[in-house]
């Protein structure tokens, strides 16, 4: 399944990437006080959009695990009690907080009842349309308690372990996904409150990539287990859970070409590419018949895209 939110998402972090190299984002010694205030100020405006990226992403892909859903054969009631929740009581109590938002902006708030509860109705019928705003868009912030119930609602157990897992399996290189998102979290709300918070240079560059970390163990999440109820759509949730994985295939950056793995510490190669686009071309058939995802790693060892 194809995915515009991670298409969205790597074009954000390029920005940022490249936005890093800036010389006006470096401090300098401690006699220009001048400039290492403004980086700071700019480092600190950065660090808070890097975290809405994923933000950002969080909801746009839940939004879209949700049209997935309501497109399948699977009918409401087979679904676990959790995504039920959320798709009726769960979107109710977000669409009490958005009515609020439309309102304090002169919105059309009524037709945004109007659109909701007909999908929160819905779902006592077959088939069903999930509300778009049942997940994480009841308050302005995502915590770092809430990516684990959106997995819950999939019936997806171990939250932060699991993605921990799947980070390690292609390569994400963090040692605690949980901690590294707190740590953004936090940082985010310190740079909007504290006007004396200073933003370290190097938390940007770690930014980059356990967002990438996160964001690519969570597609894989979500994507897995969306496939499993594409494919039996009549089946308990709970025997997805003892279904074999899916795999990994790698295109790993060296000099001049991309290798072709099937694990990443391996010495084997399987074929040279001299591009991604000529390898995908020929990869990504093969890899969704085989039930795998495709990982590229760039030259310094680093997710730098993923599919399926």
């Amino acid at each position: 399944m194809s995915s515009h939110a991670k298409t969205i998402l790597l074009k954000r972090i390029k920005s940022v990437e490249l936005a890093t190299g800036l010389e006006s984002l470096i401090d300098k010694d401690v006699t220009h006080g001048e400039h290492n205030a403004t980086a700071n100020l700019l480092r600190k405006g950065m660090g808070i959009v890097s975290f809405n990226i994923l933000e950002d992403f969080f909801k746009s892909r839940t939004r879209e695990m949700f049209d997935f859903i309501s497109s399948c054969r699977v009918r409401f009631d087979m679904l676990p009690d959790r995504f039920q929740t959320a798709a009726t009581q769960g979107a109710l109590k977000a669409l009490l907080y958005r009515v609020g938002l439309e309102k304090k902006n002169n919105g059309d708030w009524l037709s945004l009842i109007h659109d909701e509860t007909k999908n929160v109705y819905s779902t006592s019928q077959y088939p069903f349309t999930v509300s778009s705003i049942s997940m994480l868009s009841d308050s302005s912030n995502i915590s770092p308690a809430d990516i684990p119930e959106v997995l819950k609602c999939l019936n997806i157990t171990g939250g932060w372990s699991i993605l921990k897992t799947i980070s390690d399996a292609i390569g994400g290189g963090v040692l605690d996904l949980n901690e590294a998102y707190k740590n953004m979290f936090n940082r985010r709300h310190h740079c909007a409150h504290e006007a004396d918070f200073i933003y370290q240079y190097t938390w940007l560059n770690n930014a980059i990539n356990d967002i990438i970390a996160i964001s690519a163990a969570f597609d894989i999440a979500l994507t897995t287990r969306c496939k499993y109820i594409e494919r039996f759509p009549e089946e308990d949730f709970s025997s997805h859970s003892v279904r074999q994985v899916f795999g990994y295939r790698f295109l790993v950056e060296d000099a001049n070409c991309y290798r072709e793995k099937t694990a990443l510490d391996s010495d084997r190669t399987i074929k040279r590419w001299d591009s991604v686009d000529s390898a995908l071309n020929t990869l990504l058939t093969r890899v969704r018949s085989r039930d795998e995802f495709l990982i590229v790693i760039n030259q310094q060892r680093r997710i730098c895209d993923w599919y399926y």
